[in-house]
C-alpha cells in the first residue's frame, strides 16, 4: 500500500500539471469571452441581461482566473501590490482591445462597457485580497 505522503520530487510535477490546467482554463475562458462579446446583439433569440452586468461579471471571472493562475504559480504573494495593479491593468487592456474590435463585427464601442470591465476586475481583486487577508488573520490567531 502506497503512503499518502508526498515527496518534494513528486510535488514539482503536480504543480506543473496544476499550473498547466489553470493556464488552459484561463486561455479557453478568455477566448470564449472575446468571441461571445463579438456576436452581434440582434443574433440572440432571447433578451440578454444588461450589457454592463455581463461585462462586469465576465471580467470579474477573468480576473479571478488570472489571480488563481498566478497563485498556483507562486507569483501572487511574492510580487506585492504591483502584481495586483498589473493584473488590473492587464484586464483593462484586454477590455479595451475587446471594445475597440467590436465595431468590426457589427457592434459598437461603449465606454460604459469598458468601465464595467474595470469595475469587475477591481471587485475581484478586492474580493480575493479580502479572502487572503482573512485567511492570514485566522492563521495568526
Amino acid at each position: 500500500m502506497k503512503s499518502s505522503t508526498v515527496t518534494v520530487d513528486e510535488l514539482v510535477p503536480r504543480r506543473r500539471k496544476l499550473v498547466l490546467c489553470f493556464a488552459t482554463v484561463l486561455t479557453m475562458y478568455c477566448a470564449a469571452m472575446i468571441c461571445s462579446t463579438h456576436i452581434p446583439e440582434d443574433y440572440f433569440p432571447f433578451r440578454l441581461p444588461p450589457e454592463e452586468l455581463l461585462h462586469f461579471t465576465s471580467y470579474a471571472c477573468l480576473t479571478i482566473l488570472i489571480l488563481a493562475t498566478l497563485g498556483v504559480m507562486g507569483r501572487l504573494s511574492a510580487a506585492g501590490i504591483w502584481c495586483w495593479v498589473g493584473v488590473w491593468l492587464l484586464v483593462g487592456l484586454i477590455g479595451m482591445v475587446d471594445e475597440l474590435t467590436q465595431p468590426w463585427f457589427g457592434r459598437s464601442f461603449k465606454w460604459k462597457d469598458w468601465f464595467a470591465d474595470l469595475a469587475g476586475a477591481f471587485f475581484s481583486i478586492v474580493l480575493i485580497q479580502s479572502i487572503l487577508l482573512t485567511r492570514k488573520l485566522r492563521v495568526r490567531h
